[in-house]
């Protein structure tokens, strides 16, 4: 009889923003989240901050690993989505 471990997968998305002359505002957080994961991947989308026309998000932060988010990766600032890809043996939560 084979036991297949599984894991928890936890994962936090935060917008942020350089510091830069003229930007003085740090955005707010990202709006309607949305996951799909697959297999051995989860797709992640969302909204810019719902103060995106006042502030500019140069960059997400997503941060994501096994029982605390130990794996980081930046993403532009232009971007709503991204893939983290070979996933295998996770319980999504």
């Amino acid at each position: 009889m084979v036991f297949e471990e599984k894991k928890k997968l936890f994962f936090i998305c935060l917008s942020l923003n350089l510091i830069s002359f003229l930007e003085t505002r740090v955005p707010g957080q990202p709006v309607d989240l949305f996951t799909e994961p697959t297999d051995k991947s989860i797709v992640i989308r969302w909204l810019p901050p719902s103060d995106s026309n006042k502030t500019l998000v140069r960059k997400y932060l997503l941060k994501y690993g096994i029982g605390y988010p130990s794996n980081e990766v930046q993403i532009s600032g232009t971007r709503n989505s991204y893939i983290i890809n070979d996933l295998s043996n996770f319980i999504f939560v």
